[in-house]
């Protein structure tokens, strides 16, 4: 046996074996470094959390979650039933909460961890009262879909698409990056639809003879509608930079005009459609 291989058999005695001179082996689970990378490793844990909460007539709701996707549906009831499923690491379970903060005419429902950064993915399935009002509904990173509220939506996502279908009111949506699709049953004058995207494809679909003025724009992609529009009035050059710049931004009204609906995206399509 060579000197280098017994100076490495030495070396390795030294650091497994205790001063005392016990020959006893540490376990992997002495190192905290194994225990990371078996969790890591390891199949994500389910929790499952409900709760309830009785609310008055035009409650205002507010859902803040970090990271999963939530989907709001309206009942007959009047009680917020917020079925919740965390999943994540043990470790990131137990240091998720779900909160509910309740006010004299509003309720807020929302994520929050003990520690920064390890929190679980969180999905909710939430039904309120047909009379509530959305106030405000975000995710970090997460779809959002919410489908039958009649008094108008606000909703945001960073990394998701947002899905609104049979929806009423004003509605004011926003992703950094996430496609966008609204389907509006009814547009008073005084109502507006405001959808912002940095990259995704916007679809507003409002009822057939709509009123309203409108404002299409993308950067990067094509604007088309169904609706007929009335072009404000404007001086331009007929070439064929004109006509691309055309087809990237539209101004005018459907119908009378009344109602505000306003569609940017900075990368992707804008299209808006009839009934």
């Amino acid at each position: 046996m060579t000197s280098t291989r017994i100076s490495k058999i030495v070396l390795l005695s030294f650091m497994i074996l205790p001063r005392n001179g016990n020959a006893e082996i540490p376990l992997l689970k002495d190192f905290p470094f194994f225990e990371k990378t078996k969790e890591f490793f390891s199949p994500a844990k389910l929790e499952e959390v409900t709760l309830k909460q009785k609310v008055d007539t035009g409650c205002l709701i507010t859902l803040s979650n970090n990271k999963g996707p939530i989907e709001i549906k309206t009942w007959k009831e009047k009680e917020v039933l917020v079925k919740a499923q965390k999943k994540g690491s043990l470790e990131e379970l137990n240091n998720t909460t779900i909160k509910k903060i309740v006010g004299k005419d509003s309720l807020i429902i929302q994520t929050a961890g003990l520690k920064k950064g390890r929190t679980c993915s969180v999905s909710y399935t939430v039904f309120i009262p047909e009379t509530s009002t959305l106030q405000s509904v975000q995710t970090v990173e997460g779809k959002i879909t919410i489908a039958h509220t009649i008094h108008g939506v606000n909703a945001k996502t960073d990394y998701g698409s947002i899905d609104l279908h049979n929806v009423s009111g004003s509605v004011k949506t926003s992703c950094t990056k996430g496609s966008i699709k609204i389907t509006s049953d009814s547009l008073t004058s005084d109502d507006s639809i405001l959808a912002i995207t940095g990259k995704g494809t916007i679809t507003v679909v409002t009822p057939q003879g709509t009123n309203a003025h409108v404002h299409l724009k993308t950067n990067k992609g094509s604007v088309s509608s169904s609706h007929p529009i009335t072009l404000e009035t404007v001086t331009m050059e007929f070439n064929k930079v004109a006509l691309s710049d055309f087809k990237k931004e539209v101004k005018g009204k459907t119908g009378h005009g009344g109602s505000s609906i306003k569609l940017h995206s900075c990368q992707g399509n804008i299209i808006f459609s009839q009934a």
